[in-house]
């Protein structure tokens, strides 16, 4: 018995049919002497309703599901680099792409007999939006073998710390020395140098401009999302 195909098979199958033929296919492998491949097809899970429309999705579309599984690594890669401009363009296809193929799931649920309502539809978004977030949620989603959704995200990985401009040190923080002659500097004139005016904390902490553009960008994505 090739596991692996009954597996898919099985896995294909409406979630309905899928207890009594997995139950089938485990006591035929036992009856051929399989025992392991037996004991494997009888763990197996039953998938919810949005997990296996999913599954139809990744089986009936390849061309799409690449394209997505591409989206995926493009977005993680711009939240990691913080790369503003990108992220805007991106996260624009990230939900047009969402909205599109969770439909396109549910139209290949009802085709195969099994209608689903809108709480699957937006149960199978969520889905498509932690794959986009979480490599191994990708490639769980790509085997066509997912038996319930993934833990939901609520962000994308973390920046990559190469990626952030360096704190300025304090010498470059400090205001630039007055040239010697200058008022309130001690120097030729024999005038006493007058102490500069304290700085504001905003001052001290001026952001970088790439930087806070690319976390407002990203905010927008996952508002979005969510």
């Amino acid at each position: 018995m090739d596991v692996e195909e009954v597996i898919d098979e099985l896995y294909g199958l409406p979630p309905a049919q899928f207890t009594s033929a997995r139950d089938e296919a485990a006591a035929g492998a036992k009856r051929a002497g399989d025992r392991a491949a037996g004991k494997r097809i009888a763990a197996l899970r039953r998938p919810t309703l949005a997990a296996w429309a999913s599954n139809l999705l990744v089986r009936g579309k390849p061309s799409e599901v690449e394209q997505f599984l591409q989206l995926g690594q493009a977005l993680r890669e711009a939240h990691r680099s913080l790369n503003g401009e990108q992220l805007r363009t991106l996260s624009h296809q990230q939900h047009v792409v969402i909205g599109a193929l969770a439909r396109e799931a549910l139209r290949l649920a009802d085709e195969a007999g099994t209608p689903a309502s809108g709480t699957v539809l937006r149960d199978v978004e969520q889905i498509l939006y932690t794959v986009l977030a979480e490599p191994e949620a990708a490639e769980a989603w790509a085997s066509g073998r997912l038996v319930k959704a993934p833990a939901p995200v609520t962000e994308f990985p973390g920046i990559d710390p190469g990626a952030v401009p360096p704190a300025p040190s304090q010498a470059e923080q400090a205001e630039p020395a007055e040239s010697a002659g200058q008022p309130g500097q001690a120097g030729e004139t024999g005038q006493a140098r007058q102490p500069s005016p304290p700085r504001s904390p905003a001052a001290e902490r001026r952001p970088d401009p790439r930087l806070e553009a690319a976390r407002a960008a990203a905010r927008e994505a996952q508002e979005a999302a969510a």
